[in-house]
């Protein structure tokens, strides 16, 4: 009975096989390297939650490598997609979290543009954009796109800050405007 009953399972494994082997290489690369994930910065500062999802993932990988040629298609395929998700989550959280910090640093240096150097129509582009990204940055779920876009238009409104001319500016610049003149007349 007990030998009949293995063959029964050994067929059912066949039969979830489809006729072939399962090529195991991609889910034998990410367990490989599962160390090396692990000491990564994007794991240590991943929350406890995916770090979980993740180490889960990786066990149900190994038990599905154990079993070899006898690992059903959908389970290997299924400890695959969970595997490479849970990566993704956390280097995805690592990413929002690099370009949010980035946002942040901008926002900071945006905060000590003094107004009074700048012309108004220059100035209120620029604040539209900087309040734009301080909402884009206060609110939990932004992505990393609306982050990136954010930093992107802060970074292009002041770059297109116009100075306004001091008035040793236009003192300086009515000068040599006169002397011109008075060069072109001499001319005459």
């Amino acid at each position: 009975y007990r030998r009949q009953r293995q063959m029964c399972i050994r067929d059912r494994y066949k039969d979830n096989l489809k006729g072939k082997r399962v090529s195991n290489r991609e889910l034998n690369e990410l367990v490989d390297i599962d160390a090396t994930f692990r000491s990564s910065d994007a794991f240590k500062n991943a929350s406890a939650d995916q770090q979980t999802k993740y180490k889960l993932a990786v066990d149900q990988a190994k038990d599905a490598l154990r079993k070899f040629d006898e690992v059903p298609e959908v389970e290997y395929e299924k400890a695959l997609k969970d595997l490479k998700a849970a990566r993704e989550s956390i280097q995805k959280t690592e990413e929002e979290s690099k370009v949010k910090d980035e946002l942040v640093k901008e926002i900071k240096a945006a905060n000590e543009v003094e107004k009074d150097l700048y012309t108004e129509k220059s100035y209120q582009a620029f604040r539209k954009a900087l309040v734009a990204a301080q909402t884009t940055a206060n609110t939990s779920n932004s992505t990393v796109e609306q982050y990136q876009a954010s930093l992107e238009a802060l970074k292009a409104a002041k770059d297109s800050l116009v100075e306004v001319d001091s008035e040793e500016d236009k003192a300086f610049q009515e000068l040599i405007a006169c002397l011109l003149y008075t060069s072109d007349a001499a001319d005459d």
